[in-house]
């Protein structure tokens, strides 16, 4: 089989310029050019893809993903894990962060155990970049979704023996600031490269100063499970608008935040301090029914999850390529913007910058190839076509 790989006509999309009728030469899984058909043709025994009228783009990778495809990241073991990394691709995500929720010291242990194993795939799959840990130091008051029996305040050896059996992969972590001993844990988490994150909190606009100060760069699913906006009493989701140097996760699903809250946020942070994720379920690609979310029954009714009180958002069913959609749409990003969103702010959270999130030449050739309603015709993995609709690959 030849190792290169030559996708022609299509409209690429690199970090700087959006070329029309443009090519990507990959071989042995880099790209190896990226530019307009004119000055480059593909190499002898090159596979071609022909993305006329089709748009490509990086891969995407989400960093707060919970599960897809019937399956949860807490709740499968390992081979769940490796269903969840191929269901992905169909949604043109090449990366992703294996994100828990509030459990049991213990079963955040396994669970990272179970990630570590998964990392070795001989299929076709989207990459494991590490994992998010989405609490559980979190404000019982805030918990959303979040299981209570899993939510306490921060304790300084469960987290040493997480970060010593995740062995650097632990790349983001939620906690609220307000707790005792967060701000100090904040740091500890800055020390050891991994990126502090406020959400699930009630912290007014000072505690969040702190936590800014301490160290947090990120804010968890913006306005979910926060202090909101208000006029007189300011909360975590108005510091988050309203300061420099924290990025904003945002869900564009048009369920977790109207859109023209999207467009406001887009508006007060841009390009530089937004990412897109999707708090994807197990029910992600697979349609409404009754699923589970760590030890919870989540309920699916189109693009609504929740409890089965049918009133509490628990995750969604928001896929990567239809987040882009969505955020051109809801705020007016432009194709460059999105791509940043989606791919390149989220390889810089992975610490993976340097060779994955924009279609740069001697970059991993992870990308997709979206149609022009934006659903997905290929996802290229490492240089190789992962998935193409309506074919197995």
């Amino acid at each position: 089989m030849s190792n290169r790989l030559a996708i022609v006509g299509g409209k690429v999309v690199t970090p700087n310029a959006i070329i029309e009728d443009g090519v990507v030469l990959c071989e042995d899984a880099k790209i190896k050019f990226a530019g307009s058909s004119k000055d480059a043709e593909p190499e002898p025994n090159s596979l071609i893809i022909n993305a006329r009228g089709k748009t490509v783009m990086p891969g995407f990778i989400d960093t707060h993903f919970h599960g897809s495809g019937g399956d949860d990241v807490m709740a499968n073991g390992a081979e769940g894990i490796k269903r969840i990394s191929r269901a992905l691709l169909k949604f043109g995500a090449t990366g992703y962060l294996a994100t828990t929720i509030a459990a049991r010291h213990e079963e955040l242990m396994r669970t990272v155990e179970d990630t570590i194993t998964a990392e070795n795939d001989n299929e076709p799959a989207a990459a494991i970049l590490g994992l998010h840990i989405e609490g559980p130091y979190i404000n019982p008051k805030f918990k959303g979704a979040q299981p209570e029996w899993g939510i306490r305040d921060p304790n300084f050896d469960e987290l040493n023996q997480l970060l010593d059996a995740a062995a650097g992969r632990i790349k983001i972590m939620t906690i609220a600031p307000e707790l005792p001993g967060a701000l100090e844990m904040i740091r500890m988490l800055k020390r050891a490269g991994v990126e502090p994150s406020v959400g699930h909190s009630e912290a007014d606009y000072d505690t969040a100063l702190a936590a800014i100060e301490a160290g947090a760069t990120r804010a968890t699913h913006l306005f979910n499970a926060m202090s909101g906006v208000h006029h007189r009493k300011p909360g975590l989701a108005s510091a988050v608008l309203n300061e420099p140097g924290i990025c904003a996760e945002m869900i564009c699903d048009g369920v977790h935040v109207h859109p023209r809250m999207v467009a406001l946020a887009w508006k007060a942070k841009g390009r530089d301090a937004m990412t897109l994720i999707t708090d994807a379920t197990a029910a992600q690609g697979v349609g409404d029914g009754e699923y589970t979310l760590g030890d919870f029954q989540i309920r699916v009714r189109g693009p609504l999850c929740t409890l089965m009180d049918g009133v509490t958002i628990a995750g969604s069913v928001l896929t990567m390529n239809r987040a882009v959609s969505n955020a051109i749409a809801f705020a007016g990003m432009s194709l460059i913007d999105a791509a940043h969103t989606a791919s390149m702010a989220p390889a810089m959270a992975c610490g993976v910058a340097d060779r994955k999130g924009s279609i740069v030449t001697g970059k991993d050739a992870d990308l997709a190839i979206l149609n022009s309603d934006f659903s997905v015709s290929h996802t290229i993995r490492a240089g190789a076509v992962a998935y193409q609709t309506g074919v197995a690959v």
